[in-house]
């Protein structure tokens, strides 16, 4: 057992197994792969005509991907500098709500130049393939910030 192990394993109550997993701490490695693996999904699923439903299943598919790792724990959450309380979560719930039903209403009824989806609204800014792919590496390393925290 090395030095680490051997600390671990004495500050541990008498009769308790130890932990199957480890928590991974958060490195510069870590974040390097994160933007690395950004890096290489950001150009490929920029290719894909935007607002289109394959580009709905890419987005979808690479975002629920990137659920899956952060809620398996890797790396390891950082603990909230202050408690997340229902107040000071209560504003991103009601905007991302808003935001939901907004863009599912869309979605439903179609788009109009009335009604626009945000979605339409800044189609014309990622018309080129260089902007969809700095769009897609933003979207995904914040998204990986975001739930990280």
């Amino acid at each position: 057992m090395g030095t680490g192990q051997a600390d671990r394993a004495a500050a541990r109550p008498p009769g308790r197994a130890p932990a199957l997993r480890q928590p991974v701490p958060r490195t510069a490695r870590t974040r390097w792969t994160v933007v690395a693996v950004a890096a290489l999904i950001a150009p490929l699923a920029a290719q894909i005509p935007s607002l289109t439903w394959p580009a709905t299943a890419t987005t979808l598919a690479v975002g629920t991907g990137v659920v899956f790792v952060i809620a398996r724990g890797w790396p390891a959450r950082t603990a909230p500098s202050r408690p997340v309380t229902l107040r000071r979560a209560a504003p991103w719930f009601v905007l991302a709500a808003v935001f939901t039903a907004l863009e599912l209403a869309t979605l439903i009824a179609g788009s109009q130049p009335t009604f626009p989806t945000v979605s339409s609204l800044l189609g014309p800014l990622f018309v080129d393939t260089g902007p969809r792919v700095i769009g897609w590496f933003v979207w995904l390393t914040t998204g990986y910030w975001l739930l990280q925290r």
